[in-house]
């Protein structure tokens, strides 16, 4: 069982096992799920679990979905942790993207439309939970 030693913990579970255009995974929903049980059987924490995000838009409304709960608004959590079960993706200057099941990358350039950004994602959740 996760201790979160009395904190108010809130996650969002994301696992993806099938791509389009990149090799398969096989635990990563597994994971995923197994994951958002172990928030949600901890006492004062909830999870939800977002499977399969096909593209950027699915993945940041899930996100945005989740943070935006009425729950969340009225008591917001001391920790908020995203879980993530995937492919994901690092350039050499360090910028590191999450990969959704149908993006397609050829070129580097194609991250920015293609997946989400660590950072942006970060980014969306502190405005969201601070509205």
């Amino acid at each position: 069982e996760l201790n979160w030693a009395g904190l108010r913990v809130a996650g969002l579970c994301v696992g993806i096992d099938k791509y389009t255009h990149a090799g398969n995974l096989n635990n990563a929903s597994r994971d995923a799920e197994a994951m958002n049980e172990r928030i949600n059987s901890s006492q004062g924490c909830q999870s939800a679990n977002l499977c399969a995000p096909a593209t950027v838009g699915a993945l940041l409304r899930g996100i945005r979905h989740h943070a935006q709960d009425a729950g969340l608004q009225q008591n917001p959590p001391k920790l908020f942790m995203v879980y993530y079960a995937g492919h994901g993706i690092q350039t050499q200057e360090k910028k590191v993207y999450l990969v959704p099941s149908n993006a397609h990358v050829e070129h580097l350039d194609d991250l920015e439309h293609e997946c989400l950004a660590l950072d942006k994602l970060l980014l969306m959740l502190r405005q969201t939970l601070d509205e």
